[in-house]
C-alpha cells in the first residue's frame, strides 16, 4: 500500500516537473517574441528619427539634395552635416544587421531594413561615404554590405 502511495506521488511530480517546463517554455517563446519585437520598433523608432533631422533641417535637407548630384560640390560645413548624417544612418544599418544575425531582429525588419539600404545607395554621398569610412564598421557588416547591396548596385549600374 505505501509503495502504491510514493509511486501515486513520484507520478504527480513527475507530471508537476512536466508541467512547470512547459510553462517556461511557453514564457521563453513569448519573451523571445516580444523582444524581437521591441527591437524591429527601436529600429523603427530609431529610423524616424534619423529621417526627422532631415525633414526638420532646412539646412541638412538643401545639403541632402545637393549632394545627390555631387557630394564634391557641398560646402565643407554642408559636407561635415551630410557625412554625419550618413554616418548616423549607417551605425543603425550595421546595429541591425548585427541584430538580426544574433536572431534578435525579425526577418521582416530586416528585409525592410535590408531594401532601405539597397535603395539608398544609389545616392552618391552614401557612396562615397562607404568608400570613405567603410572602415569604421565591423569586417562583417562591411563584407554583407559589399557583396549584397554595393555589388548589386553596381550590377545594376
Amino acid at each position: 500500500m505505501l509503495e502504491n502511495v510514493y509511486f501515486i506521488a513520484e507520478i504527480a511530480a513527475a507530471v508537476t516537473v512536466i508541467a512547470s517546463l512547459l510553462y517556461v517554455a511557453v514564457q521563453i517563446r513569448q519573451n523571445t517574441l516580444t523582444v524581437r519585437i521591441a527591437a524591429g520598433q527601436a529600429h523603427v523608432d530609431a529610423y524616424d528619427s534619423l529621417l526627422a533631422r532631415i525633414t526638420d533641417d532646412d539646412g541638412l535637407a538643401s545639403a541632402w539634395v545637393a549632394s545627390a548630384a555631387d557630394p564634391r560640390a557641398l560646402s565643407e560645413v554642408e559636407q561635415t552635416q551630410v557625412f554625419g548624417f550618413v554616418g548616423v544612418m549607417f551605425r543603425n544599418f550595421e546595429g541591425a544587421y548585427i541584430q538580426w544575425r544574433a536572431g534578435v531582429l525579425d526577418d521582416r525588419f530586416w528585409q525592410g531594413i535590408s531594401r532601405s539600404m539597397a535603395d539608398q545607395y544609389g545616392h552618391a554621398v552614401i557612396r562615397a561615404f562607404w568608400a570613405a569610412r567603410r572602415h569604421w564598421f565591423s569586417d562583417e557588416f562591411g563584407e554583407w554590405f559589399d557583396k549584397n547591396v554595393a555589388a548589386e548596385h553596381d550590377q545594376q549600374s
